[in-house]
């Protein structure tokens, strides 16, 4: 390999890290920085008109039909299984952040809750 390719690849490589670990909080949405007044203030309107002022909420009308109440969860039948999947951890996060320090931590959570545990394992997907 020339060089050259190696620096390309470096660079690449580089600009992947830096896409990845990017300062996001998890939803895609950048964090302000510290102290910066203007991350909080409203944006203009590129018109020149003031914004539109946040609609209040109203009560509903007194004919209006009440909303179906959502029925309380059941429980699962004894003789049926479920899958359980849970991420154990989060890119660019601080492994110490984890709720469970492994999949055997995770584990025994579950049966201290009275779940069985049928089978358990672990699966990078890198």
């Amino acid at each position: 390999m020339k060089s050259k390719d190696i620096f390309i690849l470096m660079g690449i490589v580089l600009m992947a890290v830096l896409v990845a670990c990017n300062g996001t909080d998890g939803d895609g949405t950048a964090e302000p920085p510290s102290g910066d007044a203007t991350a909080t203030a409203p944006i203009p309107s590129t018109d020149g008109y003031p914004a539109q002022p946040t609609p209040t909420a109203t009560s509903l009308p007194e004919d209006y039909p009440a909303p179906t109440p959502v029925p309380p969860p059941t429980e699962y039948p004894a003789d049926m299984e479920v899958w359980l999947l849970r991420p154990l951890g989060e890119q660019c996060a601080d492994p110490e952040s984890y709720e469970f320090a492994d999949l055997d931590a995770a584990v025994d959570a579950l049966e201290e809750e009275g779940v069985e545990v049928l089978a358990s394992e672990v699966i990078q997907l890198s």
